[in-house]
């Protein structure tokens, strides 16, 4: 049979850093631009700007201490707000 090259492309997890933050953190491996969905840490959606994730960075600064879940596409990180 004929020889076929396949390429499996995996998506990098996203890494937020600085973590814990208590301002601005940047997302690295972001597959493609989209809106964050933020949640508190008992499962419920926190209110986020829709323009909150700009070029990589987010805004965490009007958000209480705590640890949140940030979601874009389908992919998720966790975030510790100081």
């Amino acid at each position: 049979s004929e020889v076929r090259m396949v390429s499996l492309e995996q998506e990098r997890p996203l890494q937020v850093y600085p973590n814990p933050s208590r301002d601005i953190v940047h997302i690295a491996g972001l597959s493609s631009s989209g809106t964050a969905t933020v949640f508190d840490e008992a499962g419920h959606q926190v209110p986020f700007p829709a323009d909150g994730l700009m070029n990589g960075t987010m805004d965490v600064s009007s958000l209480p201490r705590g640890i949140y879940i940030v979601r874009i596409g389908d992919q998720a990180a966790r975030i510790i707000r100081e």
